[in-house]
């Protein structure tokens, strides 16, 4: 889960952390996790939910 952070109360936003499954990352690494996931979609390294409901129907 990400908690949001609130802008305003915030005097440095790469000061800033988000709480992620127990662990603190910075902004930048949050933003670098959404690169990289943004470049594996554009190498089509993703399952549609068409498919993936295909393949859940076998579980």
């Amino acid at each position: 889960m990400v908690e949001n952070i609130d802008d305003k109360n915030e005097t440095n936003l790469e000061e800033a952390f988000l709480i992620e499954e127990g662990k603190r990352i910075s902004i930048g690494q949050y933003n670098k996790e959404i690169d990289d996931a943004m470049a594996r979609i554009d190498a089509g390294q993703y399952i549609s939910q068409e498919d993936l409901e295909k393949e859940a129907e076998n579980w």
